[in-house]
């Protein structure tokens, strides 16, 4: 049976009650009790994740005025040691180590944001998206979401970043941006070199990215490398 899990970050930051749906599959059934308990809970907003594969469960939620708001892509890469070991990460590359991010890193983040689902989503005031990635990327630095954040430098300005969190058994990539003055030059690959020696070090052997299908800069920048297609995911917004 589908629930709903109470989002306290996400809550705060909008400043009304949202959810998440976990477990389960929407039914016509289904879905009418959810939502009548969001409503005795007073929560404004619910996320639900839904596999495309799911017709019955995509159309109970477009019928229920659900938005599509998008097609999560999770791809993973299989990092073998004795591919990387030899590998030689640019020497402009380094370890972020301030505490706050700058405004060229925040420019950065805004950036990878261009396909949030928050932009997406026209319920969300204007400049949401912006405030979420900023949040994102100062809390990154701090080490809050982020177990560690690279860059990459031309002279003194960063042109390029990559977040990396360890969840156990894999990384994730966070965020990962270019200048779009210095895009078409293998930064972004070489970001991701670095990201594959930063696994190893940790002794990893899975990473792992979300993006968007929208973006289909990002997805094929992915696949390009080599990453694989775990999963895809269409994702709702219930308003309430």
């Amino acid at each position: 049976m589908t629930t709903l899990k109470l989002l306290d970050w996400d809550s705060s930051f909008f400043g009304f009650r949202v959810a998440r749906t976990t477990d389960g599959t929407l039914t016509k059934d289904s879905v009418i009790s959810l939502l009548d308990n969001a409503i005795k809970n007073n929560i404004k907003l619910i996320y639900c994740s839904i596999l495309p594969s799911d017709e019955l469960a995509n159309q109970v939620a477009i019928l229920h005025n659900a938005i599509l708001v998008d097609k999560k892509m999770t791809y993973s890469y299989g990092v073998s040691k004795d591919s990387v070991i030899h590998q030689v990460v640019s020497n402009k590359i380094k370890i972020y180590e301030e505490t706050e991010a700058n405004e060229k890193l925040i420019q950065l983040a805004l950036q990878s944001g261009v396909c949030s689902r928050f932009k997406r989503d026209k319920n969300f005031p204007q400049g949401t998206s912006d405030k979420l990635f900023t949040i994102w990327i100062q809390n990154s630095v701090k080490k809050i979401n982020a177990s560690e954040v690279l860059v990459y430098k031309e002279g003194l300005e960063e042109i390029g970043l990559i977040t990396l969190s360890l969840f156990g058994n894999y990384v994730s990539i966070g965020l990962l941006a270019v200048d779009k003055f210095y895009q078409g030059r293998t930064i972004g690959r070489k970001l991701l070199d670095a990201a594959l020696k930063k696994s190893i070090e940790w002794e990893i052997d899975t990473l792992k990215v979300v993006t968007q299908e929208a973006n289909k800069v990002a997805c094929i920048f992915y696949e390009k490398y080599g990453f694989k297609l775990d999963k895809v995911e269409n994702i709702y917004h219930f308003w309430l």
